[in-house]
């Protein structure tokens, strides 16, 4: 049975109907926070490819960051607000499918991509309010450790990480060139030549997004076939990679630019992003 035809429990049903007034100011307030987290994890990472200080990380470290400026903790309830929006939006998209993109045999897929994603923000939630009152810890390691340490089935969970990683990673590819952005994009009220700039940013962002994802299943198949965790690399971890590479600090300055180009797009699917809850 697929996940499509699966019946509805009766009070997620209702929950999403009750929150759907909000659904569509939460998404935006959540695009942009998440905007605003990668173009921090661009700044950092170009900040360590120019080598002026610091070292590239990923969005939970682009949230201690945040929460270490001044007037951080105010920022990073926002960040958190916003984050939580985009959690509920991703979890109404795999609940009740709003604006009938999940058809045919991809429905499934999608619908599991939009629970997962919900359920990551979540956990980004989460940390964030865990830095606000210091129950989170400040560095922590990979999940690999713990889920090779399941005998059996830890290393071939891991080997399906890097391969759904891969596959991602290729979907985003292909997004970034075949998606129709300006259908998506309520961009009619923008000049010609901003709407190509607009669309021309969205799709450096994805592709640039494609390569990490690239990067990271390809460290979690390294980890699998060499039973290792340590081989296991985040978005921070995988950046640095780039970083220590023949040719590094350009390889990075140029994935930097990308993924601020991705934080750039989500702003721009805050304000322009055709939304129907």
């Amino acid at each position: 049975m697929s996940l499509q035809s699966l019946p509805m429990v009766p009070s997620l049903s209702r929950a999403a109907r009750s929150a759907r007034p909000w659904v569509a100011p939460l998404a935006r307030l959540g695009y942009a926070s998440k905007g605003i987290l990668y173009v921090v994890v661009g700044v950092l990472a170009g900040k360590a490819a120019a080598g002026a200080g610091g070292r590239a990380t990923d969005t939970k470290g682009a949230l201690r960051n945040l929460h270490d400026q001044p007037f951080g903790q105010v920022l990073l309830l926002v960040l958190a607000l916003g984050l939580a929006g985009y959690a509920v939006w991703r979890l109404v998209q795999a609940a009740t499918n709003p604006e009938g993109e999940a058809k045919g045999r991809t429905a499934p897929l999608k619908r599991a991509g939009w629970l997962g994603s919900g359920l990551v923000h979540v956990g980004l939630v989460v940390y964030a309010l865990g830095l606000l009152t210091g129950t989170a810890e400040r560095e922590g390691g990979g999940w690999t450790r713990t889920v090779m340490s399941w005998d059996g089935v830890g290393v071939a969970l891991v080997a399906i990480a890097g391969l759904v990683s891969l596959g991602l990673a290729a979907h985003m590819a292909k997004s970034a060139w075949t998606s129709k952005l300006d259908e998506q994009l309520a961009l009619d009220g923008l000049s010609s030549t901003t709407r190509r700039a607009v669309v021309a940013v969205s799709r450096a962002g994805m592709a640039a997004r494609a390569i990490v994802f690239a990067i990271v299943g390809y460290f979690f198949l390294l980890a699998a076939l060499h039973a290792d965790p340590r081989r296991e690399k985040g978005l921070g971890d995988a950046l640095s990679w780039l970083q220590q590479q023949a040719y590094g600090a350009f390889v990075l300055g140029a994935v930097a630019v990308g993924v601020a180009c991705y934080g750039l797009y989500n702003l721009v699917r805050a304000r322009y992003r055709r939304i129907e809850a």
